[in-house]
């Protein structure tokens, strides 16, 4: 079946114009079926896609975190030890089944979507969205409260990660 994919194709013509876009993005993203079937089209053959782990995955904001780490090591830790526990506890995330964001270069501009897994459905793609670069997602992503591995687009910088560490850990076991 082939899927009428102009709805998309309007998006990235607006988008490149500096016409509003809100609506229109908010109707792709409703509908699923089109999600699916432009991400099976386009993400498909691509290796354009990150990792990501949310936040509150990342430090077990809902659990108690005692149940899983020693709460004086925790306090203990040093600058480059929560570095690196933050990247185990993304990576550990990431083995789990966290989500991947997918890029595809649309014109002049950068689509993405989440990707999601979905049993033997295979991936399910919500969340598109556009922007000029894929630097500028990684930072929406980023507020969104998203975590990632540094890659050749965006590194998260040292200091939030440790302000999220401080946020999230420090400040919860005090």
């Amino acid at each position: 079946m082939d899927k009428d994919f102009t709805v998309i194709e309007g998006l990235v013509s607006d988008f490149e114009s500096g016409a509003p876009i809100d609506s229109v993005l908010a109707d792709i993203n409703s509908d699923e079926d089109l999600l699916w079937h432009w991400g099976s089209d386009h993400f498909s053959d691509t290796d354009e896609f990150f990792f990501l782990a949310h936040e509150s995955d990342v430090f077990l904001v809902h659990e108690v975190i005692e149940d899983y780490f020693d709460r004086q090591h925790l306090l203990q830790l040093n600058y480059e030890d929560i570095q690196a526990f933050i990247a185990s506890r993304i990576d550990s995330c990431v083995d789990s089944g966290s989500a991947v964001v997918h890029f595809c270069e649309v014109s002049k501009s950068i689509v993405s979507a989440l990707g999601e897994e979905r049993g033997q459905a295979g991936i399910g793609f919500v969340r598109m969205d556009i922007t000029r670069t894929r630097s500028e997602r990684f930072q929406k992503l980023l507020d969104e409260g998203y975590l990632f591995l540094p890659n050749q687009y965006f590194v998260i910088g040292e200091e939030l990660m440790a302000e999220k560490y401080q946020k999230f850990i420090f400040d919860r076991l005090k």
